[in-house]
């Protein structure tokens, strides 16, 4: 976890961020539209924003902190990406572990809908093949004998 510490009009203020970094095998477009479908279904979310390679959204207040800024940077690598996900208090005393929870929220979704992807494309192609087999049975010659 990274601390900055600034100060603005003689006030000392902590900006409190966390982030966390996964590598998955999916275009930098599919992952854009993967994390802008999950931030749109963070609470209390504001609709997410897409600048370039990275999408982000403003989490309001609750009873844990004052709000935070959720957002995921989408580095292109051949074959795959690399996604950093990093959320920052707009304003704390005390972190409470939002950012951390905020985080994890993130990549435990986008990992949970990758991991589903591959078990529907994995279950497709076995689909397609057992069917190609059935349809080379149907389509034989018929029973013989």
């Amino acid at each position: 976890m990274a601390t900055e510490t600034w100060s603005w009009r003689g006030y000392a203020r902590q900006v409190k961020n966390y982030y966390g970094q996964v590598e998955l095998a999916m275009s930098p477009d599919e992952a854009i539209h993967r994390f802008y479908g999950i931030l749109c279904s963070l609470p209390r979310a504001s609709p997410p924003c897409v600048e370039g390679a990275s999408v982000w959204t403003n989490i309001g207040p609750s009873i844990w902190s004052w709000g935070e800024t959720v957002g995921a940077h989408i580095e292109p690598r051949p074959g795959r990406c690399l996604i950093t996900v990093r959320s920052t208090s707009t304003f704390a005393f005390i972190d409470w572990g939002v950012n951390k929870r905020n985080v994890d929220t993130v990549l435990n979704r986008v990992i949970q809908q990758y991991e589903i992807d591959r078990m529907n494309a994995a279950l497709a192609a076995e689909n397609s093949e057992n069917l190609l087999v059935r349809r080379q049975l149907t389509y034989g010659d018929g029973p013989t004998g």
